[in-house]
């Protein structure tokens, strides 16, 4: 694993226990946190409100999403735990979630994605970020930016909702059928079944040598 960038707070100065492989990793708010390929998490980086303090209890996991203050988790049995800032809720799992298989994390909402596709989001919801549409249909993966969030779909189409005085939540009408995306504080990022990326919102212009990706993942402004 490498970083770079901005180490203010040793977010980017990699623990020696990580290993050389691990199973995920999430860039948070000055802070990162990865799964080792043992299911251990570790967390380094700004600590503000517990996000990078992993419960003794936590066990193996297969995926982390870091947000502003928060770190969300999925465990290897598919339940799901969230550690950090709780000033909104985020950090509160609701009762009676299921079992999961995909977790995510906005500015100060969470999410998680049941086996039957279902997109359950919990938090801070000053712009609708976390009242799901309830013609959504099942999705594969979710994520969120600010005041917004962005949905996959099981058929490969993308739907955004919350806040989108940027036009972050406008998805584009020629987007091609899509396996990823993301979202930043204003911004939204689709990654297309031909491996491109498309972006709309609030966000930097593409890089014109961009190459064709599996994956996409976005934080911050």
């Amino acid at each position: 694993l490498d970083c770079w960038e901005s180490n203010q707070y040793g977010q980017c100065t990699v623990p020696d226990q990580l290993g050389p492989w691990s199973r995920a990793l999430s860039a948070g708010y000055n802070y990162t946190v990865a799964v080792r390929q043992d299911g251990v998490v570790l967390a380094w980086g700004l600590n503000l409100f517990g996000a990078c303090n992993v419960p003794s209890d936590l066990g193996a996991c297969v995926a982390v999403a870091s947000g502003l203050y928060h770190t969300v988790a999925l465990r290897e049995d598919f339940t799901v735990r969230v550690w950090g800032g709780t000033s909104a809720g985020e950090g509160v799992v609701p009762p009676g979630l299921g079992l999961c298989k995909q977790v995510a994390a906005g500015w100060q909402h969470s999410f998680a994605v049941d086996w039957a596709g279902t997109v359950h989001a919990w938090g801070w919801n000053t712009a609708g970020q976390c009242s799901v549409p309830q013609d959504l249909g099942p999705c594969t993966e979710v994520d969120g930016g600010k005041f917004h969030s962005v949905a996959l779909r099981q058929d490969g189409t993308v739907r955004a909702w919350g806040l989108g005085a940027s036009g972050q939540t406008d998805v584009p009408g020629d987007l091609m059928q899509c396996i990823g995306v993301a979202a930043i504080e204003s911004g939204t990022l689709a990654l297309q079944a031909d491996g491109t990326v498309r972006s709309w919102g609030d966000l930097p212009i593409m890089p014109s040598g961009l190459r064709p990706g599996t994956s996409v993942d976005a934080f911050g402004s």
